[in-house]
């Protein structure tokens, strides 16, 4: 992760990232991992007891029509039916510096109440600013105006070389991460390096690859093959497998007009 030609890795509490601005904004695109670095610095900083994190999906302040306050949010996901802190316990300790804020899913907030939750969080972040905050976004002009106070960091792309190690960790079924890796090696397979740069499409790859034992090299039909292995399995996953019945009468999804039977 960097910005700045500075760059951080997140394996441990990234304490020099907040050195100049205790506000972090990791803007970049989808699958890249912006959750999952949100949820390592959650864990970190329990790990190392460094600050007191709090996780909080953005589009989760809005409960049915109306708009709750972070505050209020807190004390609702307290987990305890007893001893529940008042929003004076909240307003005298928050401010104290030792607390880590990781909103979540800036852009998955609805466009009608996008305003009224940002003003929310800038609202929170102003009330405790000695806190420190991070928000995660796919790329957004109005996320990044309405947060333009907070410094913009995106996701180093993966290598080569990351990618196989992640796809050897991911290994499942009886397909062997290495079979996988000397497919995208043939010559004939090179276009597939502009899935590898993403650990979603990564992962998403190996879906694909278990489904026909074939390299996708469209994304038509990269994405035509995930579908069909994620219908055809879903229920593979559970206990006791089963065949569920398909109300809509249809096996696979449909890409050719030859297909469709009126």
């Amino acid at each position: 992760m960097g910005a700045d030609n500075q760059f951080y890795c997140i394996n441990k509490f990234p304490k020099r990232l907040f050195e100049s601005n205790n506000k972090i904004l990791i803007n970049d695109n989808a699958g890249v991992g912006k959750s999952t670095v949100l949820k390592m610095m959650f864990r970190y900083a329990i790990d190392e007891s460094l600050e007191i994190p709090f996780y909080i999906d953005m589009k989760s302040l809005i409960k049915g029509e109306e708009l709750i306050s972070i505050e209020d949010y807190i004390i609702e996901s307290f987990p305890s039916f007893k001893n529940i802190p008042s929003k004076d316990f909240l307003h005298r300790h928050l401010g104290d510096g030792t607390y880590l804020f990781l909103f979540d899913g800036a852009d998955e907030v609805p466009d009608k109440v996008k305003e009224p939750v940002y003003r929310e969080v800038k609202r929170f972040c102003t009330a405790v600013s000695n806190s420190k905050f991070v928000i995660a976004t796919r790329d957004e002009d109005i996320i990044l105006s309405a947060f333009n106070e907070f410094k913009s960091h995106s996701i180093n792309p993966l290598k080569k070389h990351e990618a196989y190690a992640l796809l050897r960790k991911y290994e499942f079924k009886d397909v062997k991460a290495d079979e996988l890796i000397s497919e995208i090696e043939k010559d004939e397979n090179s276009g597939i390096s502009e899935f590898l740069a993403n650990p979603l499409l990564t992962t998403l790859l190996y879906t694909a690859y278990v489904y026909k034992r074939k390299i996708p090299l469209k994304k038509s039909l990269f994405f035509h093959q995930i579908y069909n292995s994620l219908y055809e399995n879903h229920d593979a996953t559970k206990i006791g497998f089963l065949t569920r019945e398909k109300k809509s009468g249809l096996d696979h999804l449909l890409t050719h007009k030859s297909e469709i039977r009126l």
